[in-house]
Order: structure tokens, then sequence, then C-alpha cells
């Protein structure tokens, strides 16, 4: 086991974080004000990474490779952005995405079996992105306020695609190729 503390508060921020071979192992990173930044990567099996980052210049990226493993990004006020990464083939792995005020976009791109993305976006000019490839997986987008989009492929079989649009200029394209895959799309 091994945990890593991250805490930045107040003017330039930015932060790196490596952690390789770990087994149930912690990053949490911290950001509170001005500008900013992270960059995560993790090789990990029953591992997590928490990305919690307030207030104006935001950003974050995190890679994650492993099973039973999760990346949970939050990002609260102004610039947002994310990109969270799951490779390659992991099993129950998930991604958790929340990003509200502002800015927004997010990416995010997992590959394996039992796997689960799942992206809330309020307000302002969001955007998402999400490629999944493997077998029983889940993509799960709700978008509130202004801009939206979205835009999901998913390669899977027996896996589902979910996304909510409601009150902006909404658009979304949903992909899915193999078979037993559900797509759900609700706009405005």
């Amino acid at each position: 086991d091994e945990v890593i503390h991250v805490y930045q508060s107040g003017n330039g921020n930015t932060s790196g974080v490596t952690q390789t071979n770990a087994l149930l192992s912690t990053i949490d990173v911290h950001q509170t004000g001005n500008y900013g930044t992270s960059n995560v990567t993790q090789t990990a099996t029953g591992s997590v990474v928490a990305l919690d980052q307030k207030g104006f210049g935001n950003q974050s990226t995190a890679n994650q490779s492993g099973s039973s493993s999760s990346i949970k990004i939050t990002q609260n006020g102004t610039g947002n952005k994310s990109d969270a990464t799951q490779t390659p083939g992991g099993s129950k792995n998930a991604i958790f995405v929340d990003q509200s005020g502002t800015g927004n976009s997010s990416w995010a791109k997992q590959s394996g079996t039992n796997n689960s993305i799942n992206v809330k976006q309020t307000g302002d000019y969001g955007v998402s992105e999400i490629s999944q490839a493997g077998y029983k997986s889940v993509v799960d987008v709700s978008q509130s306020g202004l801009l939206n989009k979205s835009y999901v492929t998913q390669n899977a079989s027996n896996s589902a695609v979910l996304v909510e649009q409601s009150g902006g200029y909404n658009t979304s394209y949903v992909t899915q190729t193999h078979a037993n895959a559900v797509s759900w799309v609700q706009q405005g």
C-alpha cells in the first residue's frame, strides 16, 4: 500500500506524480485556486487516483494502467479541461469526471472488460468525447446548461451508452459497433 497526497493552495500550483507497480495504493491531489494543472501516472491494481481542482486554471491529466482501479477528477470553476486514460485492456476499472462552471471539456479513453466511464458536466461550455473498447462496459454522460456537445465511440459487445443533455445548444454523436450494444440519448 502506498499513499501520495499533494495539497496546493493559491497561485502557481502545478503538480506531477508517478506511481508504479502499486497495489491498493492512492494518489490524491488537491489544488485550490489560481493556475492549477496536474499530471498523474499510476500503474496499479486495486488503486485510486483522485484529483480535485477548484478555481481558475484547472486542467488535469491522469493515466492509469491495471485492473480494479479508478480515476476520479473533480473540477470546479473556470478553466476546467481534463483527460483520463485507462489502458491497456484492464478490467473492472472506472473513470469519474465531474466538471462545473465555465470552460469544461473532458476526453476519456478506456479499454478492457467490465469498465465504466461517468462524466458529469454542469454549466457553460461543455463537450466530453469518450472512446471505449472492450466488453460489458458502460459510458454515462450527463450535461446541463449552455453549449453541451458529447461524441462517444464505443467498440464493445454487451455494452451501453447513456447520454443526457439539457438546456443549451446540445449536439451528440454516438457510434457503437459490436453485438448487443445499447444507446440512449435524451436532449433538452
